[in-house]
């Protein structure tokens, strides 16, 4: 698919490849995200191929059985999302798996936001990143349920960097509930003012805060297998208290130093030791 103008396709059966059932190519895209198109029987390393990311909120409803992988490759030569997108849940065992080493953005004049339906997973290669709100303004819904939660996680035994906010973030436009944070955590390379335990590495954060001045509403987020030496959280900033008893944060299966790294206050540390995770 390589039509600007979109491919109109419904009740199309793509059946027994032997590489993608689908490639978007460019700037491609289909025409209606509420027709249905139905893969089965591939045979090769992922049902879908996409070229700009712009473009995944456009797929239409995929309907995937029987395949030797059913994922969504995101292929991110046009990485950044410009304009309000919204990712549906693909099913069981049916995942958007970003390249590695990718930074996939969200941000731009138009302020965009990414919604993620719950069920969603995303597994990133190794090295990759999401990031939100640095070089624009942008936002991250990313609200599943209890049955059905969000997944960022790793496409390989690599980790990935994590989820990290910048200070252009829209804050009133950005929720993460019932989700979890999963095998992030590779170094990011970033220098952050942030208080952390003795021994932290700081850059190494499966959800990273990062000049963002008020506290994003998290609930519910699980993170699981993270860094060692590093922590779950990285808040860089100065606003007031942030508390990661609220939310009902499960940091029990994190596997990191401390849960949290907490802002500086005025430029400084605050005299009371940080916050260690409750279980390694």
């Amino acid at each position: 698919v390589a039509m600007r103008g979109g491919l109109r396709a419904d009740g199309l059966s793509i059946v027994g490849g032997e590489a993608w059932g689908v490639a978007v190519t460019g700037d491609g895209r289909f025409d209606d995200r509420e027709a249905t198109v139905e893969l089965s029987g591939l045979r090769g390393e992922g049902a879908v191929t996409v070229e700009d990311v712009n473009r995944v909120g456009d797929l239409p409803r995929l309907r995937m059985h029987d395949n030797a992988s059913n994922d969504v490759r995101v292929e991110a030569r046009v990485r950044t999302v410009v304009a309000d997108a919204r990712w549906r849940a693909l099913g069981a065992a049916a995942r958007y798996v970003v390249r590695p080493a990718m930074h996939l953005l969200v941000e731009g004049d138009r302020a965009p936001t990414l919604a993620l339906d719950p069920g969603v997973t995303i597994a990133f290669g190794a090295d990759a990143e999401l990031d939100v709100g640095f070089g624009g303004r942008g936002g991250l819904v990313a609200v599943g349920d209890a049955l059905h939660p969000v997944v960022f996680g790793a496409a390989s035994a690599e980790r990935w960097v994590g989820v990290q906010f910048g200070p252009r973030t829209e804050v009133a436009r950005t929720a993460i509930r019932f989700a979890r944070i999963e095998h992030a955590g590779a170094p990011s390379g970033a220098v952050l003012p942030a208080c952390g335990c003795p021994g932290g590495r700081i850059d190494e954060a499966m959800l990273t805060l990062q000049g963002v001045t008020t506290p994003l509403a998290l609930s519910d987020v699980a993170f699981v297998d993270g860094p060692p030496a590093g922590f779950a959280i990285v808040v860089a900033g100065d606003f007031p208290d942030y508390s990661a008893s609220t939310g009902a944060l499960d940091f029990t299966r994190a596997g990191v130093r401390c849960a949290v790294a907490t802002p500086l206050r005025t430029g400084r540390c605050p005299v009371e030791p940080p916050r260690t995770a409750e279980s390694r």
